[in-house]
């Protein structure tokens, strides 16, 4: 079974990027199997980094094995917040983890899994470099990441990340911050996790040209185009159908009105939305001190980062057609 992981920080454009990429009559989304509360019981942490708490090399491959051959025990995925009909649905289906895995089992045509999963970020380097799997990670501004967080009024705990990138000797990525990480503010928790995230992601594309950061700015701005590319790299087969639904999608949403954005609810994934301007309608929400905060921390990753983008993109776009597919260095 082909095997694609699409990753990157949270909010930062997998699950689009994941449903697009898994058009394909031949191919299926697998939600999160590395989400703490919805995906394999064998996960026990956000960000599980392989080193580290417990988590081997050994563990990371048998739960990949597990996703490459749906071989796989997902928890409920309930949670005390859920009304009580999405609590019978998850007791019945479990969470929308499972729900994909039973779909991925479910379609007879199934030959390429599409691993969508911000939660698996830190694995990215030993799922390149050492399992030989192609990975995509989408890459948004810093400032709209932090918008994003502020909106749905996430509060991860940065304490527990900073303390396992201490354990793994990644001290030099973790950003300065005065005051305790656990008391900063959503945006300021979403800012730091994205500078963890992308300069682990920029030290690893180094190793392996299986890594590709994808700036999902490229995706908004020629979707078909970009996407013709994505599937050639990954292998999957490209359609009428496929450029036709993608077109579309994009078009409408490029003619939503701009006041749509205003009226963004809560949650985590807004159907039809538009990228550029809900990038725009995010900075509204930081505090002119979070937005000051923000670009002292990610500017000098963010300037690197898209020049790596944009690198990778050409290398992306330069590929013969019938090129195979890019080993590990």
């Amino acid at each position: 079974m082909n095997l694609l992981l699409i990753t990157g920080a949270p909010r930062s454009g997998t699950t689009g990027v994941g449903y697009n990429l898994a058009l394909p009559r031949s191919a299926g989304l697998l939600y999160e199997p590395f989400n703490y509360r919805s995906g394999v019981r064998e996960i026990e942490r956000p960000f599980e980094i392989p080193g580290v708490g417990g988590f081997t090399e050994a563990r990371l491959d048998d739960i990949v094995a597990g996703i490459r051959t749906l071989d796989l025990r997902m928890k409920s995925g309930r949670r005390g917040a859920d009304t009580p009909i999405k609590a019978l649905a998850k007791r019945l289906i479990g969470g929308r983890s499972n729900l994909s895995y039973i779909l991925c089992r479910l379609n007879p045509l199934l030959s390429t899994i599409i691993w969508k999963d911000p939660m698996a970020v830190f694995t990215s380097r030993e799922v390149a470099l050492r399992l030989g799997i192609t990975v995509l990670a989408t890459v948004r501004p810093p400032a709209a990441v932090a918008a994003s967080y502020t909106r749905l009024n996430w509060k991860p705990d940065v304490g527990a990340l900073i303390r396992c990138f201490q354990e793994k000797g990644w001290h030099v990525d973790i950003p300065a911050h005065d005051g305790e990480p656990n008391e900063a503010s959503s945006a300021i928790k979403g800012a730091m996790i994205w500078t963890m995230v992308y300069r682990r992601l920029i030290a690893w594309s180094t190793e392996t040209d299986r890594l590709h950061l994808i700036n999902v700015q490229d995706i908004v701005d020629d979707p078909v185009g970009t996407y013709r590319d994505l599937y050639t790299l990954c292998g999957l087969p490209w359609s009428e159908r496929i450029e036709a639904r993608i077109g579309k999608e994009y078009a409408q949403r490029a003619d939503r009105d701009d006041h749509q954005a205003e009226r963004l609810p809560k949650t985590a994934h807004v159907k039809n939305r538009d990228l550029s301007r809900i990038n725009e309608y995010g900075k509204r929400l930081l505090t002119q001190a979070e937005k000051d905060a923000v670009a002292a921390m990610t500017d000098s990753t963010w300037g690197e980062l898209r020049a790596i983008c944009d690198r990778h993109w050409a290398r992306i776009r330069h590929r013969p057609p019938t090129a195979q597919p890019l080993v590990a260095s």
